[in-house]
């Protein structure tokens, strides 16, 4: 199962991160870095196969792929910035781990912003009648 790999992933990397952090920060810090880079690697497949699934949604309820589109930009912005802040934050780096964070809800706010307009041109087409 492929949790299991994660979770083992995950452990080995946060031993090998502590013991390191007692010797040299910056390579306990690139231990947990590449930790979770395997475990992005791990999970790629069951994301692919998610992908797959909503886009065979998306064409069943014969929905815009436009739409789609900017739906997984969104998200790929969403788990990036989480997984860059997270690391920039590990390294003792809050407050740009925070300036990540800024620019990363910038960036969905821009992405989505064709959904954003088209729904407040369906609001006033319905407000006008």
């Amino acid at each position: 199962m492929g949790i299991i790999k994660i979770v083992i992933v995950a452990l080995v990397a946060a031993v090998v991160s502590l013991y390191l952090k007692k010797y040299s920060p910056e390579t306990a810090a690139l231990a947990s870095i590449a930790g979770g880079l395997i475990i992005i690697f791990l999970i790629a497949d069951s994301l692919f196969g998610l992908v797959d699934t909503v886009r065979s949604f998306f064409s069943e309820a014969q929905m815009d792929s436009a739409l789609l589109k900017i739906i997984f930009k969104v998200t790929a912005i969403a788990y990036l910035v989480e997984f860059s802040a997270g690391a920039v934050r590990d390294l003792g780096e809050a407050s740009l781990a925070e300036k990540v964070t800024l620019a990363g809800k910038i960036a969905v706010l821009v992405t989505s912003f064709p959904v954003i307009g088209s729904l407040f041109s369906m609001i006033v087409k319905l407000v006008n009648g």
